[in-house]
């Protein structure tokens, strides 16, 4: 259950990364800088405010990051996005992750955080689906409520989904990470064996909604073969043919 809501942040590192790499490497240090000075500054104004509510007499990290510095990031970082596809950011220091992925890659980032984003969404915010498809028992009038009940579930999830981010790490970020030809073939027989696996979890289930899955057709065999020769090179590739 906790894993699955990790796809999150691997999701939206890909996501920044891709962005990343399309600026120039003044505009990338300026920005990788700014952020992490504006969320250091944010975290320790937190910490602090925290502890002195719930344990003040630990000792921890505080103090104010110099607010000139402070302004002149946020100055900076917004510059980079004025520059880079968002004029009109006059406050705050991100637009959203989605408008970066439609920015980057709207036929491929985009379409993976929406489903990335809601799957993992569920995990941790207050969700009635989950809590309710928790609940399993012989009849509707006694059930037992536990994320136990949906462990090979979150299981499959967590491993199909973070395989699957993984390959796309590889195709967006091969040259930096010059995985050689061992490390791509290894790459290429983890895609392939996602790609002919029978089912990927599904956001919602049959089973949840007490039907039974579909048995396998020919038509789907023959689906995922088509669809291991399309996504030999990488997934990107195969969505854009």
């Amino acid at each position: 259950f906790f894993l699955v809501s990790g796809l999150r942040s691997i999701c939206e590192d890909i996501i920044y990364l891709s962005f990343g790499i399309t600026l120039s490497p003044s505009e990338r240090e300026t920005l990788i800088k700014g952020l992490m000075l504006l969320e250091l500054n944010d975290r320790l104004r937190q910490q602090d405010g925290f502890f002195h509510s719930f344990r003040i007499l630990q000792p921890v990290l505080s103090g104010q990051i110099n607010q000139d510095g402070i302004a002149d990031a946020e100055k900076d970082v917004r510059k980079v996005w004025n520059s880079n596809g968002w004029p009109n950011l006059k406050t705050g220091i991100c637009p959203s992750t989605r408008q970066i992925a439609e920015r980057v890659s709207p036929e491929v980032l985009t379409i993976v955080y929406d489903y990335i984003f809601r799957l993992t969404s569920s995990m941790v915010h207050f969700s009635p689906h989950i809590l309710m498809r928790s609940g399993w028992g012989k009849s509707k009038h006694s059930m037992t409520f536990s994320t136990n009940n949906m462990s090979p579930y979150f299981g499959g999830a967590a491993r199909v989904y973070g395989a699957f981010l993984f390959c796309l790490y590889f195709e967006l970020f091969s040259k930096f990470l010059r995985p050689g030809r061992k490390n791509l073939q290894l790459v290429r027989a983890l895609r392939k064996e996602l790609v002919t696996q029978t089912r990927w979890p599904e956001m919602v289930t049959f089973q949840e909604m007490n039907l039974e899955p579909p048995a396998v057709s020919p038509f789907e065999i023959l689906g995922m073969t088509i669809l291991e020769e399309q996504s030999r090179d990488g997934f990107i590739k195969s969505v854009k043919r």
